[in-house]
């Protein structure tokens, strides 16, 4: 998520060799029911079914409700960061983008 700066985009070959390894870390996150409430509380979802209303797939429901559930997480490793540093969040949904960067904008 890019919060303060400008992003330039070059390829891969003509940065490859200044990039440090790559480093993929997946953490498990445990959806909680009080994440999938807080989530239909901001989407003003008012019917929540088999589907909810207003929120296309299963893919997407469960992506806002991570959201929710990594604040804590995105924050602390964010947090751990140096100005130097950069972290990657890959994210389905463009509606789980933007709850990932309205969680971290507060």
């Amino acid at each position: 998520v890019l919060t303060s700066s400008i992003m330039l985009r070059r390829r891969r070959h003509e940065v490859l060799a200044s990039l440090p390894s790559l480093q993929l870390i997946e953490l498990p996150l445990e959806v909680e029911i009080k994440h999938a409430v807080t989530v239909i509380g901001q989407h003003g979802i008012s019917h929540v079914g088999a589907a909810w209303e207003g929120v296309a797939t299963a893919w997407e429901r469960a992506g806002l409700c991570k959201a929710e559930a990594s604040l804590e997480v995105l924050q602390e490793k964010l947090a751990a960061c140096g100005k130097e540093q950069a972290a990657v969040v890959f994210v389905r949904h463009h509606r789980v983008r933007e709850a990932v960067e309205t969680l971290l904008a507060t």
